[in-house]
């Protein structure tokens, strides 16, 4: 486990205000995702993603995606992703996301993006992706997801994802996501996604998430984030998602994300995330989960500068790491 004793997530005031015409849409520079040298662009690690005919590759079944050759994958019409500096990053454009017309563009059936349950939840127009109700919706036949190879992994809780209100909305019934490593995290059996070690994980190229605005960052036209009742799902009381300069943004100290046991998973410092139920909103269960790293001591949190409060997390006991002793600074 890397070294997480300077965590900080520093006050700064993230709201969002009007996005473009198409969440990623508009993005002129992408002429052939499978053509490009990394992830969304610049990761030139990343240049053989498992030789996928798309993100999230092998989705070969997936053929009438909106005409798409893959997941995200062949957006012949992505011609310029706004030359980002990281993940998403660079969309400038995104002016009024509540008006998209599509879920990451084309998608001219989705009008109301910011009426929907949750992100990908409630995309009724989308009947035909893979026969589910919508993207990454209703996917009834999904009884088990802990056992694949690939999506999402270990989410032994998710034994009817076809319930859900939407993807990251309203998960009542991951009881027990602090089981696996972290959110989209211990995906230990994806071991060549594109020789990644993990979904989003194990980016070796990515060295310092940290100098990103954020991940997803650089939205700069995203001025009221508390007023999305889509992005990442019924967010109403984000309006400053924890005083982070940006969606999972100014983590200055993640500079090996490899090294990470899982994606923002067991951060049990993150207690007030703009004050929502949890981790992506309605993770009711998931208030003080500090699992993913091991039982850990509490100390008793004092006042910084600022109003920052510091949390000392004493590691009592740990498969992967040392003893060690770590403040999270909010």
């Amino acid at each position: 486990m890397g070294d997480y004793k300077n965590l900080k997530v520093l006050p700064v005031v993230w709201c969002i205000s009007k996005l473009t015409t198409s969440l990623f849409g508009g993005l002129e520079g992408i002429t052939i995702f499978g053509e490009l040298e990394g992830f969304f662009g610049g990761f030139e690690a990343i240049i053989n993603l498992g030789e996928p005919d798309g993100l999230f590759g092998g989705l070969e079944a997936i053929t009438n995606f909106g005409e798409l050759e893959g997941l995200f994958g062949g957006f012949e019409a992505i011609t310029n992703l706004g030359e980002p500096e990281g993940l998403f990053g660079g969309l400038e454009a995104i002016t009024n996301f509540g008006e998209l017309e599509g879920l990451f563009g084309g998608f001219e059936a989705i009008t109301n993006l910011g009426e929907p349950e949750g992100l990908f939840g409630g995309l009724e127009a989308i009947t035909n992706f893979g026969e589910p109700e919508g993207l990454f919706g209703g996917f009834e036949a999904i009884t088990n997801l802990g056992e694949p190879e690939g999506l999402f992994g270990g989410l032994e809780a998710i034994t009817n994802f076809g319930e859900l209100e939407g993807l990251f909305g309203g998960f009542e019934a991951i009881t027990n996501l602090g089981e696996p490593e972290g959110l989209f995290g211990g995906l230990e059996a994806i071991t060549n996604f594109g020789e990644l070690e993990g979904l989003f994980g194990g980016f070796e190229a990515i060295t310092n998430l940290g100098e990103l605005e954020g991940l997803f960052g650089r939205l700069e036209a995203i001025t009221n984030f508390g007023e999305l009742e889509g992005l990442f799902g019924g967010f109403e009381a984000i309006t400053n998602l924890g005083e982070l300069e940006g969606l999972f943004g100014g983590f200055e100290t993640i500079t090996n994300r490899g090294e990470l046991e899982g994606l923002f998973g067991g951060f049990e410092a993150i207690t007030n995330l703009g004050e929502p139920e949890g981790l992506f909103g309605g993770f009711e269960a998931i208030t003080n989960d500090f699992s993913s790293f091991g039982p850990f001591e509490i100390i008793p949190s004092f006042e910084g500068e600022s109003g920052s409060k510091a949390v000392i997390v004493k590691t009592i006991q740990t498969k992967r790491a040392r003893k060690t002793k770590n403040t999270f600074i909010f």
